[in-house]
């Protein structure tokens, strides 16, 4: 296998491209027509449309016709919903949280010890999080626990036919490759938070960046990833 090791970044943004967002914004900012919005944004009108009809497809923008005086064809102006402000905020909100958890990294390494206080917030993390969802000990109800909490997550979880779960993408991967002593023992304090929650006796082992396209988890009496 060839390329780098480790999983892909989880997407970005939902529903929402990068040109959508920026097009999304101006609309929150200021609903207008087509040529309102292509005066302030810039670029080709065919463009602006074309996203200002995509979003409009997903339910985040609307659109009325106006009135004009005269021959000639009523332009519709733009507004965001309700559920398109709320899309744009959660994407803003989640750029928020990458970079308090990128603080929080870096001022863990700098006062000692990040990878034992990055498990233990990691533990309490995943002993909450089972509480939601976990129902037994057993090793496939502790497997279906980690790929659901894995899956909410992003972390695009896929169980391989020799029984370990492939993490094949990562929602903080550049975080993860600048801190792996504080990210990725987090998420090995997760799955630990999740066997306490249910009082499996199960042992497992978290390989960060163990083969090209995923992090490897393996559970119990599963094939364990192989050491380097």
């Amino acid at each position: 296998m060839t390329g780098e090791l480790g999983p892909l970044p989880a997407p970005e943004g939902g529903r929402l491209t990068p040109a959508r967002r920026r097009v999304l914004s101006a609309v929150i900012e200021a609903p207008g027509t087509l040529n309102d919005l292509v005066d302030r944004l810039g670029g080709h009108p065919n463009t602006t449309r074309q996203h200002l009809e995509a979003l409009a497809a997903e339910g985040l923008v609307e659109s009325e016709t106006v009135a004009i005086e005269g021959p000639g064809r009523r332009p519709q102006s733009y507004t965001a919903t309700g559920e398109g402000v709320r899309a744009l905020r959660g994407e803003e909100g989640r750029t928020e949280y990458r970079e308090l958890v990128g603080v929080i990294a870096r001022d863990f390494v700098q006062h000692g010890h990040p990878a034992e206080r990055s498990f233990e917030i990691g533990r309490r993390w995943g002993n909450e999080r089972a509480a939601l969802v976990a129902a037994s000990g057993d090793r496939d109800a502790v497997k279906a626990t980690l790929m659901t909490l894995f899956a909410e997550l992003g972390f695009s979880p896929r169980e391989a036919p020799d029984g370990l779960i492939r993490l094949e993408t990562c929602p903080m991967l550049d975080l993860a490759r600048e801190y792996p002593q504080v990210i990725c023992e987090i998420h090995r304090g997760l799955i630990q938070g999740v066997l306490d929650h249910v009082r499996s006796p199960e042992q497992f082992e978290l390989r960060p960046f163990a083969e090209p396209g995923a992090c490897l988890v393996g559970l119990g009496s599963s094939r364990q990833p192989a050491t380097a």
